[in-house]
C-alpha cells in the first residue's frame, strides 16, 4: 500500500471517528433536552396538584352549610370521594417530587480523566472520548427513561384524581340543589 493510500485511509478513519462524535454528541444533548422536558412537566404537574387542592380546600366550606341538612350516608359518600381526591392528588405531588431525589438519579458525564491521560495518538483520545459518550447517553437514557415512568405514574394518579374531583362536583351539586 502507497503512503498516499495509507494517508487517505487514515484521514477517513479520523473523519469516521468525527462523525462518529458529532453523532453522539447530538444523542447526548437530546437525552439532556429529554431530561429538561420531563422535568418541567414533573413541576408542573406538582403545581396544579397543589392549585386544585388548595382550591377544593377553599370551595368546600361553601357548601358546609348546606351539607349539614343532608342524611349522614350522603355525608360520609361525600367525604369519603373528598378524601379519595385528596388522597389521589397527594400521591401524584409525592410520586412526581421522587424525581428530586439527587442521590437516586446520578447522571452520567465526560470524565476529565479522559482529558488528563496521555494519548500516543489523537485517534487513541477520540475513541475514549467516544467510549465515554456512550456510556453517558446510555446511563442518562436509562435515568431518564426512570423518570418519565415516575412522570406517568404521577400523571395518572392526578388524572384519578381530578376524576373523583369531577364526581365530587357533581355529587355536590346534586346535593345543594335537591336538598331542602
Amino acid at each position: 500500500m502507497s503512503e498516499k493510500n495509507k494517508k487517505k485511509e487514515t484521514h477517513q478513519k479520523n473523519q469516521l471517528l468525527d462523525d462518529k462524535i458529532s453523532y453522539l454528541l447530538r444523542l447526548f444533548e437530546n437525552e439532556d433536552k429529554r431530561l429538561t422536558i420531563i422535568e418541567n412537566k414533573i413541576t408542573h404537574l406538582i403545581g396544579q396538584s397543589g392549585l386544585i387542592i388548595s382550591i377544593i380546600a377553599f370551595i368546600i366550606p361553601l357548601f358546609y352549610d348546606k351539607l349539614n341538612n343532608i342524611n349522614i350516608c350522603t355525608k360520609i359518600g361525600l367525604g369519603l370521594i373528598f378524601i379519595l381526591t385528596i388522597i389521589l392528588l397527594g400521591l401524584s405531588i409525592y410520586k412526581a417530587s421522587e424525581i428530586f431525589k439527587i442521590n437516586k438519579f446520578q447522571y452520567a458525564d465526560c470524565s476529565p480523566e479522559t482529558v488528563n491521560k496521555e494519548f500516543r495518538k489523537i485517534k487513541d483520545f477520540k475513541i475514549e472520548y467516544i467510549s465515554d459518550l456512550d456510556y453517558c447517553i446510555n446511563k442518562n437514557k436509562g435515568l431518564n427513561n426512570r423518570k418519565g415512568s415516575i412522570l406517568i405514574e404521577a400523571n395518572h394518579l392526578f388524572i384519578y384524581g381530578i376524576y373523583t374531583l369531577t364526581l365530587l362536583a357533581i355529587l355536590l351539586t346534586f346535593t345543594y340543589l335537591f336538598t331542602s
